[in-house]
């Protein structure tokens, strides 16, 4: 996330520098990016969740 977090400076930077961008685009940009970020990372961490539960049900049933 250190990674995203420095590829998003630069990408604001470079808007500001060429000045083209207003102030509405950017903050746009930027809760679009967190947002997907967000989205991304909740994705991953239930599919592990889910992976999780397989192994404990699979565990359950051998024991059984």
């Amino acid at each position: 996330s250190g990674f995203a977090i420095v590829t998003l400076m630069m990408l604001i930077l470079s808007l500001v520098e060429s000045s083209k961008a207003t102030f509405y685009e950017m903050s746009l940009w930027t809760f679009f990016y967190f947002g997907s970020l967000a989205i991304l990372q909740s994705w991953l961490s239930r599919d592990r969740l889910e992976k999780q539960t397989k192994l404990s049900n699979q565990d359950i049933n051998s024991y059984a």
